[in-house]
């Protein structure tokens, strides 16, 4: 997390929000999709269990090394892609640079690193990029999907207060599986 004072995007926050996850938006969500809240370590997930993994301004209360091992394991070993938001502020940890030294110590392959100042146009210069995850993240979510995730983009508009700071959006994706100890 990098903006402590709203809980949209905090465990306790969601479960506490559990009744509007649960209500309509305008973008439609693929018919196969469950929306789980849960630590990672809670689900007993099967290894090479999805496609892609979604982190929007997240900033997990493990590790970030453990984090991105436990996205590893559970993403497809050849094609898994992970796609990870936030912001970097002045004078204090750069995470986007945390996040991708994380990543590529997991075994992922950074494909991206889009930066832009934090203002109220950045999401949704991202939510219209082609460039970051585009048709690629169709391809593995599915165009309704992949347009719920846009859509939930633009939502965070403005959601930033530090006027220089810089939102991040880093793509990887998988290489060739190995077990990490």
């Amino acid at each position: 997390m990098t903006d402590l004072e709203t809980k949209e995007f905090q465990v306790v926050g969601v479960r506490e929000a559990a009744g509007t996850a649960a209500r309509p938006h305008p973008v439609p969500a693929a018919p196969d999709l469950d929306f789980t809240v849960a630590h990672l370590d809670e689900l007993d997930l099967p290894v090479a269990s999805f496609d892609v993994v979604v982190a929007l301004d997240f900033w997990p209360s493990t590790p970030l090394a453990v984090a991105a091992r436990g996205w590893r394991r559970v993403l497809e070993p050849e094609e898994g892609t992970v796609i990870v938001t936030g912001t970097d502020l002045p004078g204090v940890h750069r995470a986007s640079r945390q996040w991708t030294s994380a990543l590529t110590a997991a075994g992922f392959t950074v494909e991206a690193v889009a930066k832009a100042p934090a203002d109220s146009r950045h999401y949704a210069a991202l939510a219209s990029a082609v460039g970051l995850g585009g048709e690629r993240l169709r391809a593995a979510l599915g165009p309704g999907t992949a347009e719920s995730y846009a859509a939930h983009v633009q939502r965070l508009r403005g959601s930033t207060r530090h006027e220089s700071a810089e939102c991040f959006e880093i793509v990887a994706r998988s290489t060739a599986f190995r077990s990490h100890p």
